[in-house]
């Protein structure tokens, strides 16, 4: 027996030892993401952090106003640009950037970071055609470093939905220097200086070039695309960078597949709703996918009936919760018994009212001292097994994913905006999109 336990507990050792691990920084970037997630919403912030910028962003409002770009020169005009960003005066900002970029000055050692600004101040100003010809100069004429590739990550994905066209012309656009930069892997960084973007950022931002033309069902150009991406991929990756371009290549994968089986435990909807989703996709279904400490996704999780009132009912939408069975709600107090009288007389719903009877609309500011399904009681959320978050790769957000008619995935989007379901939002866009894109053939 001791000789088998020792055989057990070598094999199990070498189990350990042949699963990729990540490096302290990595370990720590990965287990840092809920703080940082929670803490990139400003819905999340304490009352004394809103009041905090709410009076900087005033100060700085003021100060920009009672200067002028003519002002200044050089680095001045970069530190105005930031004061005029702070306080949200997009027009300054803009044109103290611009007046930077234009400058005749032979040095600018603050380029990238004009062009950053100027384009932030032109999709302020809802200037996306601006935005797109400003980040496409910035690729053209500064190094591209971690600000060029957060400025154009952040330009797609705002024009990704509502212009997708321009948002594929700056994936084209970037493409070549992705590619090139994951066939040329950066040396490794000497101390104190900057640190280059990780190959497997690299991998991801060119993989969404490809994911998009999936979404706009071009599978074939998607495929080339994959072909430029593997090709340029080395294949003597770190764990830091093999496990995160692993789960991404498995969450590309499932991109024009069958929606997978989803373990559903209970619907908190109401006591009888079928806690399933439904196989009849409709012409669309999204899904909002959650762990249970998503502050942002649990005040969007109230916003879904409403938009589903909205849409239509060929259209289905269900939050997510990724968590463990809830206990269920306490039974109601049995009501005290009445004077049979015509005056108070009392009428006894039938088990078909008491099945239709709506349930209580959730409170627009929830208790966020209950569990997580307590406060989703009376929303289209499903809790299901926390598992589901690994199998769908989901490690940002809320995390949408949109079927067609047959419940085939037409997008996977992380990070899904907190206004996704307002009028013309993204909800609004993705389902019309998919709705007449992949047009259901069959007879009513």
């Amino acid at each position: 027996m001791r000789r088998v336990a020792v055989i057990l507990s070598l094999c199990s050792s070498m189990a350990l030892a042949q699963a990729p691990q990540l490096s302290p920084r990595a370990a720590y970037d990965q287990a840092i993401a809920p703080v940082e997630i929670t803490h990139r919403s400003i819905a999340n912030w304490s009352d004394i952090e809103t009041a905090a910028l709410g009076v900087a962003a005033q100060q700085a409002r003021d100060a920009c106003l009672a200067r002028t770009s003519e002002t200044y020169t050089g680095d001045d005009l970069i530190a105005f640009a930031r004061l005029c960003a702070l306080g949200q005066q997009w027009p300054t900002t803009f044109t103290a950037a611009t007046t930077y970029i234009n400058s005749k000055d032979v040095a600018k050692p603050q380029l990238a970071q004009a062009y950053a600004y100027e384009v932030n101040a032109d999709l302020n100003l809802k200037d996306e055609k601006s935005a797109l010809r400003a980040s496409i100069a910035m690729l053209q004429t500064v190094p591209y470093g971690p600000l060029p590739d957060e400025v154009t990550t952040s330009t797609i994905r705002y024009l990704q939905l509502a212009f997708t066209e321009d948002a594929l012309t700056l994936h084209l656009a970037r493409q070549p220097t992705l590619l090139r930069l994951l066939r040329t892997p950066p040396a490794k960084p000497q101390p104190n200086a900057a640190i280059p973007i990780p190959l497997h950022t690299l991998f991801e931002h060119a993989l969404d070039f490809a994911a998009l033309e999936q979404y706009v069902n071009q599978p074939r150009l998607a495929a080339g695309i994959i072909s430029d991406i593997d090709a340029a991929t080395p294949s003597n990756l770190s764990p830091d960078d093999a496990v995160p371009i692993a789960d991404a290549r498995r969450q590309y994968a499932l991109l024009g597949t069958q929606l997978p089986s989803i373990s559903v435990t209970v619907s908190l909807l109401s006591p009888t709703a079928p806690p399933r989703i439904n196989p009849d996709f409709g012409t669309s279904t999204v899904l909002l996918l959650f762990p249970p400490w998503c502050a942002q996704c649990l005040r969007q999780a109230p916003q879904i009936a409403p938009a589903v009132s909205r849409l239509g009912g060929n259209v289905h939408i269900y939050g997510l919760l990724a968590d463990n069975p809830p206990p269920a709600p306490p039974a109601a107090a049995p009501a005290k018994p009445q004077p049979a009288s015509s005056a108070n007389r009392m009428h006894h719903p039938t088990s078909r009212e008491r099945t239709e009877q709506p349930a209580a609309a959730p409170s627009d500011n929830p208790d966020t001292s209950k569990p997580a399904a307590d406060q989703l009681r009376g929303t289209p959320t499903l809790v299901i097994a926390p598992s589901t978050l690994a199998s769908f790769g989901a490690n940002d957000f809320p995390f949408l994913i949109a079927t067609d008619h047959d419940g085939i995935i037409r997008l996977l989007l992380p990070a899904a905006t907190e206004n996704a379901f307002v009028v013309g939002g993204a909800i609004d866009q993705i389902t019309t999109h998919i709705a007449a894109e992949w047009a259901s053939t069959a007879q009513p």
